[in-house]
């Protein structure tokens, strides 16, 4: 695999990882449970079909699970308004707690205004690098 392909390379999967590749990026659990999903540098726009798709295999490969999720941001990813509220709707499903690094402070603030007025049910925090968004994640696993 050419990771020179992904947005970051701040944290990668651990030798030996089950990795899972699609048009977003690539996603793997840490051997403590983490999921952790990195986007490709260029990503196209999600669709409402892709997110179905996705939602059914995780249903298939995972069940119910809840998962602990850190995520990076690439901020040149476009969501439309209904891919943003399908994800708003079927996440809390899904996830315990969610750790979300994005290197633009603009995108930060986007998210975190996003997420104020989308509240979810589950812990959402935004974050500049990973190792804060480690520790913060941590306690969720």
């Amino acid at each position: 695999m050419d990771y020179n392909e992904l947005f970051s390379q701040e944290i990668l999967p651990h030798p030996g990882a089950k990795i899972k590749t699609d048009i977003s990026g690539i996603q793997w659990f840490s051997p403590d449970g983490l999921f952790i999903s990195v986007p490709w540098k260029n990503v196209p726009e999600s669709t409402i079909e892709f997110i179905k798709e996705s939602e059914r295999q995780w249903a298939i490969d995972h069940g119910d699970e809840k998962i602990a999720w850190l995520t990076i941001v690439n901020p040149q990813t476009r969501s439309s308004k209904e891919v943003r509220d399908y994800m708003a709707e079927i996440l809390p499903k899904y996830i315990k707690a969610l750790a979300m690094v994005n290197y633009s402070p603009l995108g930060r603030m986007a998210a975190n205004l996003f997420f104020g007025i989308k509240r979810q049910d589950y812990p959402v925090k935004m974050f500049s690098n990973v190792e804060s968004a480690l520790k913060w994640i941590k306690p969720y696993l």
